[in-house]
């Protein structure tokens, strides 16, 4: 399943769900059994009954969310120059 091909059957509620938590790597069970009557095809379940979403289904959330206004995703950490490091000193 992925989300690109599937985004034209999903109910309007279940879309403003993914759009409005684009950050999310999975889609609870609740909307995730709705989800899955709309998928064709695989769909990779968590322990917790909800679905896991592939970094690609991850990226055109983000772009969709970008889109409708809810994120604003112009760099990335790296065009930014930052790094992360370990809080403990390592």
């Amino acid at each position: 399943m992925g989300l690109k091909e599937i985004w034209a059957r999903l109910d309007s509620e279940i879309k403003e769900w993914l759009v409005h938590n684009s950050g999310c790597v999975s889609v609870p069970s609740r909307i995730a059994g709705r989800m899955a009557a709309d998928a064709e095809g695989h769909v990779e379940w968590d322990a917790h009954g909800g679905i896991v979403l592939t970094p690609g289904d991850r990226a055109f959330l983000r772009d969709r969310a970008e889109a409708a206004g809810t994120i604003h995703c112009s760099r990335t950490m790296s065009e930014l120059g930052r790094r992360f490091f370990n809080s403990e000193g390592s």
